[in-house]
């Protein structure tokens, strides 16, 4: 009955917390980002984008064939809108005076 689906656009991304921000010995936390429709591919890796979603969490089975429970919860993202940060956002702008004679 393919002519009574309705197919949409998904994509799964992996998000990773700036560098510039992380304390020196640590490592960057990252999250499972899904993005539906208008938002697939509206960025590329290495782009620092600012993101508003649903965080979701769901539990994990032990063993597919029961129906036990981990008491630990896998998280991810329900991306609702996304836009680009400027690439000067995070530094400090230089103030440049001129002197005209």
């Amino acid at each position: 009955m393919h002519n009574n689906c309705k197919f949409t656009d998904k994509q799964y991304v992996k998000f990773q917390e700036l560098t510039d921000f992380v304390t020196e010995g640590e490592t960057p936390s990252s999250i499972a980002v899904l993005a539906y429709d208008s938002n697939v591919d509206s960025f590329r890796p290495g782009d620092r984008v600012e993101m508003i979603g649903i965080y979701r969490a769901y539990a994990v089975k032990i063993d597919r064939s029961r129906t036990n429970l981990k008491a630990v919860f896998n998280t991810y993202l329900d991306l609702l809108s996304c836009s680009m940060l400027e690439e000067n956002r995070f530094q400090v702008k230089e103030n440049k005076t001129i002197f005209s004679d």
